[in-house]
């Protein structure tokens, strides 16, 4: 096996509509899109047995106070990317479980040969909910941190998917259906991130301050078919905007919140809607990322979704331990609060 930067879009793109890990976050537009924002040096590796190519593996290098760092996806308030890591051959899920774990290891070993002839120092790679097998990671040296992800079947019936929300859930539904609310595609990000800044200030300085609304603009014009942006009204006025972005029969609900009119439970009509309309459009999963923080957790379970772990892997050599350890000494001593050295969320 070898490894080999891929500089050919079709030859990358044509591989992930073939993964069965091949997410909208692995497209080669989408990667070039975030490298442009981001400013991380984009490396597109392909791992290969003679001319075969077996896996991907996109990574972004920062450099930050003299170390070099490999990150897929780069950090999630920078891109709002949740994950990336590898996409294997549309062989490897036909595999026993034994030669799926032999395949992912030497597939690893080469990636970090490749890195380590970069001089390395920190590895951090966001695993595709579908990959699950870390244990080729840990086998060599890498720290795994186990996140969540909610995953809604779309396959059933609809009413057995109403009829798994909670009880508080369907009733807010049911509410919301007095009001004359609607919801229409835009692609005015402007307002969508001036909303979100708006609404998420006490949060602190988030993905929708850092970042330039052209990232998503360009998104948008990319992916027509994929992402997209939605205002929700309650007849003229904005209560709540949304990006969703489809893919491969997998829908996430991606960025942005539903939560402006504080009298009128709305959030729960809003999803609903686009579980029907992605149900509609013969999407088979609807994911909703981000479970670790408990509000957000309490509306998220209220759709009775499966919880699904997804792993994040990392790798520290010697120097970045070295320098992390004097970091959080200082940082202790002088009540620094700490800085994310890495790619954690």
């Amino acid at each position: 096996m070898k490894i080999e930067l891929i500089g050919d879009k079709s030859t990358w793109d044509a591989f992930i509509e073939r993964s069965p890990h091949g997410t909208i976050f692995h497209r080669w537009d989408f990667l070039k899109i975030v490298e442009k924002y981001v400013r991380y040096k984009l490396y597109p590796f392909g791992i290969f047995d003679g001319n075969e190519l077996l896996s991907v593996i996109p990574f972004y290098l920062s450099l930050r106070g003299g170390l070099k760092m490999m990150l897929s996806p780069p950090a999630i308030n920078m891109a709002n990317v949740p994950y990336l890591g590898f996409s294997m051959c549309p062989e490897f899920e036909r595999l026993k479980l034994s030669e799926r774990a032999d395949l992912m290891g030497r597939a690893l070993r080469e990636v970090d040969t490749g890195l380590r002839r970069m001089a390395t120092n920190y590895i951090c790679i966001g695993m595709n909910p579908g990959l699950k097998d870390v244990r080729p990671f840990v086998w060599d040296a890498y720290e795994t941190d186990q996140q969540y992800t909610y995953i809604l079947d779309l396959t059933r019936p609809l009413k057995e998917i109403w009829d798994g929300f909670d009880r508080d859930c369907k009733k807010n539904i049911n509410e919301c259906m007095k009001f004359p609310l609607t919801f229409n595609e835009s692609e005015d990000v402007g307002r969508f991130c001036e909303i979100l800044k708006k609404n998420l200030t006490r949060d602190g300085p988030t993905f929708y301050h850092r970042q330039d609304p052209a990232y998503l603009k360009e998104l948008l014009a990319a992916f027509p078919d994929n992402i997209k942006l939605y205002f929700f009204y309650n007849g003229d006025e904005v209560v709540g905007v949304k990006m969703n972005a489809g893919h491969k029969k997998h829908y996430i609900s991606w960025i942005g919140n539903v939560a402006m009119q504080k009298d009128l439970n709305v959030n729960e009509f809003f999803y609903w809607e686009m579980i029907k309309k992605a149900k509609s459009e013969g999407y088979r999963t609807f994911e909703n990322y981000g479970t670790i923080d408990k509000r957000l957790n309490n509306f998220k379970s209220k759709f009775n979704p499966t919880l699904e772990p997804c792993f994040y892997v990392v790798k520290k050599d010697g120097l970045y331990r070295t320098v992390e350890l004097s970091y959080n000494a200082v940082s202790r001593v002088a009540n620094v609060p700490k800085a994310i050295m890495g790619n954690k969320r």
